[in-house]
C-alpha cells in the first residue's frame, strides 16, 4: 500500500469515526421510549421564558434595572423559590455554595425569583432554619415576586420544570433544565452551553 492509499484510508476512517456517535444517538432516541418526564424536558427545551415583568433586580447589595441586568448577562439560571417553603431554604443555600465552586465567566448569573414580599424576611427564615447560616449577602441576583407574576406569565412551561431551575440564553430560551451541580454530565453541559 503506498502513502496515498494510507492517507485515503486514514481520512475515510476519520470520517467514519466521527459519524458513529451521531448514528448511535439517532438509533438510541429512535429505539427507546421516553418517560413522561423526559418528554416534558424535551418539549420544554427551546421554549421562551418571560421574565420581563420585573422592573428592578437586586444584584448583591444594590438595585439595578431589569434592562441593565439583561444586557449584562447572556446566560441566566432562573431558580424559583417560595418564602415559607421549608425545602426552599436549603435549596437557596446549596445554590450559593455549589455555584461558588464552579468556574464562572462574566456573562453568566443566577437569578433567584422568590415568591414572597421581602428578601430580608426570606433571609431571616433561612437563618431560623439553619443556625450555621451567617452570610447576609447574596452572591447572586434576587427578585421578589409577591403576586406570582412569573408563574402566571409562564403557564406554557410546566411548574415541575420551573421548580427544577432553568438556564436561559440571551433571548430567554430554555437551554438546560436542572442544576449544573446535579451531576458531572450536567456540569459539562452547563459549561458547553455558556461557552458557545
Amino acid at each position: 500500500m503506498n502513502n496515498q492509499n494510507i492517507i485515503s484510508c486514514f481520512e475515510l476512517n476519520s470520517v467514519y469515526l466521527k459519524t458513529i456517535p451521531i448514528i448511535c444517538i439517532a438509533v438510541f432516541y429512535s429505539c427507546t421510549q421516553l418517560t413522561s418526564e423526559e418528554k416534558l424536558i424535551k418539549n420544554s427545551l427551546g421554549k421562551t421564558v418571560d421574565i420581563s415583568m420585573f422592573q428592578y433586580i437586586q444584584e448583591r447589595n444594590k438595585e439595578i434595572s431589569f434592562n441593565e441586568f439583561r444586557k449584562k448577562y447572556d446566560f441566566i439560571y432562573l431558580v424559583y423559590l417560595r418564602d415559607g417553603c421549608a425545602s426552599c431554604y436549603p435549596k437557596y443555600l446549596e445554590w450559593q455554595d455549589q455555584m461558588s465552586k464552579l468556574e464562572l465567566n462574566n456573562n453568566f448569573m443566577v437569578l433567584f425569583i422568590i415568591q414572597g414580599v421581602k428578601f430580608e424576611d426570606f433571609l431571616k427564615s433561612i437563618a431560623n432554619s439553619d443556625r450555621k447560616y451567617d452570610d447576609p449577602f447574596n452572591h447572586f441576583c434576587v427578585v421578589m415576586d409577591p403576586k406570582q407574576r412569573f408563574l402566571k406569565k409562564n403557564q406554557a412551561i410546566d411548574q415541575w420544570i420551573i421548580n427544577k431551575s432553568v438556564l436561559v440564553d440571551s433571548e430567554n430560551r430554555v437551554k438546560l433544565i436542572g442544576s449544573p451541580f446535579a451531576s458531572e454530565r450536567m456540569r459539562q453541559l452547563f459549561y458547553q452551553i455558556c461557552e458557545q
